[in-house]
Formats: structure tokens, sequence, C-alpha cells
């Protein structure tokens, strides 16, 4: 986490004083696409210790995002931008068990008339978007937040650190929210060479029904770290599915063959057992008719070879 140094005031703006961390945030390196699965893992396990020492000190951050993510060049990561983060006491005479009392505690979006002059406007949209799809349900709903919410916010991260793409997407911030209620990422585009104990720990981190939900970063970094001692990946379904359609077509066709060969081996022994004509081959030949005695299926002339 960034060292904060103190709160400055001028008026009515308050102002943090931060260390300066001189490197790329995550987002920047978000743009070049996946991030490797190793150094994914690492990031998040330092963004998962910095947030547990924030929760340990009854502090969210409730704006967790690749943005507010420093990466330096040595693979230390510092989270910043504390500044949407709130005690997690609640406010005077709220409960964070009321639906909509936490609405004081709840990031909002701030509406470009409200930053001043010669502040564009399409980058206000570009931050509002960016923000939008790291909120978790009860953010999205306007109900009050934990730090649960921080733990949705981790899982929309380092999902989009394996993947390369947001788990939830839309045209404009009433899609974005909508995608984050209803609908679940899509889980076949995490990387085939993931441990299972990654894609488990995503799930425990976006489950939409916060009661359900991982509900510390301390244990999603014990997490990270059992998946880190075991680093068996886990068939990717797209993969799994090929596979079996491959071995389904080729017991199909050895199957087949097998078929094909005992039908064979029966016609074989069919034709071996068949009786055999009577009558005796000699030396020479001559013509013999079949005694009456001789089936009718096989009463035919033959030759008979005789001495002479």
């Amino acid at each position: 986490m960034a060292h904060i140094y103190g709160v400055e005031r001028n008026g009515e703006t308050r102002a943090l004083v931060m260390e300066l961390v001189e490197s790329e945030d995550l987002s920047q390196l978000l743009v070049r696409g996946a991030v490797p699965l190793d150094q994914a893992l690492s990031i998040a396990r330092q963004m998962a210790e910095a947030l547990e020492a924030a929760h340990e000190r009854g502090i969210i951050h409730r704006d967790l995002k690749p943005a507010n993510i420093k990466v330096r060049e040595d693979g230390a990561v510092k989270v910043l931008d504390f500044g949407l983060a709130k005690a997690l006491a609640p406010a005077s005479g709220s409960s964070p068990s009321t639906p909509g009392a936490g609405l004081a505690n709840s990031p909002t979006f701030t509406s470009p008339g409200h930053l001043g002059p010669g502040y564009d406007a399409g980058t206000q949209l570009g931050v509002i978007l960016g923000t939008a799809a790291y909120r978790a349900p009860e953010q999205a709903k306007g109900r009050a937040v934990d730090r649960r919410a921080d733990v949705w916010a981790f899982g929309v991260v380092l999902y989009e650190m394996l993947t390369g793409r947001r788990a939830f997407a839309g045209d404009d911030t009433t899609d974005i929210l909508a995608a984050i209620v209803r609908d679940e990422p899509d889980w076949t585009a995490l990387p085939a060479d993931a441990p299972p104990g990654v894609h488990r720990l995503l799930r425990r981190c976006l489950r939409k029904d916060r009661a359900k939900r991982l509900d510390s970063m301390a244990a999603a970094r014990i997490e990270i770290d059992e998946a880190l001692e075991d680093p068996s990946p886990r068939p990717h379904a797209g993969r799994n599915a090929r596979s079996l359609w491959r071995r389904g077509r080729v017991a199909a066709a050895i199957g087949g063959a097998t078929a094909i060969a005992m039908a064979a081996a029966l016609a074989t022994v069919a034709i071996v057992r068949q009786p055999r004509p009577s009558g005796r081959f000699e030396r020479g030949w001559s013509w013999e008719r079949p005694s009456n005695r001789t089936p009718s299926s096989v009463r035919r002339s033959r030759y008979r070879r005789t001495a002479g």
C-alpha cells in the first residue's frame, strides 16, 4: 500500500499527501493483453496483502481497479487512491444491514459539472465506465458496503489479469451495472494452465450474494498461497470437450474395426464347419453323380478322381 503522509485542506478541497510511485499502473499493463500467470498471481497476492492491512485497520477501499494499482519494475505492487475509502463503522443513524442506509457510504459517479471547467467530458465517461466495471452487486444496487465489496473488486481485477478482458462489460454504465447484477463471467476464458485453486478463488470472490462470498482478503491471500504451492493445471473446458470428441471417434473406429474382424472370423468358422460333400478323391478324374442320400443343397455333379 502506498504510504499516506497526511491530509491537506484548502477551503472546501481536501487532498491526500501520498508516496510518489513512479511506475506503470496495472491498466497500462492490461492494454498489452493478459498478464502471464506467475506475474498475475504475484500481483494478486500483494494486492490481497495491502487490502488485508487496510481492513485490519477498519478501512475499505471501495474503488479498487487496475488504474489504482501500481506495478514497479522490481515487481513490487502499490495500491493507491484511497480517496473513496471509508471506515467500516456505519454513518451515524444508519445501519449497514439496512437496505439503502449506506448510500452515503457508497461511491457515486461524479457528474462532469462537478469537476470544474476544462475537464474533458470524454475522459470522464471513460473514468465512469472503468470504475463501474469493478463495482460489487451491492454497490450497483446502491446498498451499504463492507470489506466484501473489496473482495469482489479484487476478483474482478484478477479475472481481467488472467483473461485480458473485463469480467463485466457494456456500452454504458447502465449496461455494465446490469451485467454485474445479472450475468456470470465467461469462465471458459480463463487460461488452461491456471491451477484449480485459482478457479475456486475467483468463483468465491465473485459470488453475487455477498453472504456466500469470500469474506476476507486474508482468506484470498491463503487461497493464492495454496494455488502457488499446487500449480497443477486444470483442463480447459473447451480442450477437454475436443479431447473427449476425438477419443469418441477413435473408440468408434476401433469398435467398427473389431466388429468387422469378428464378422470375418465368424464367416470363416461357418465355412470351415460346413459338411464335406460325400464321395472320395481317387487317382484320375471321372464324373460322379451325387447319391440320393446327399443333401439337395449340395446335390451337384462333381469331379471324381480315379486311378488310371
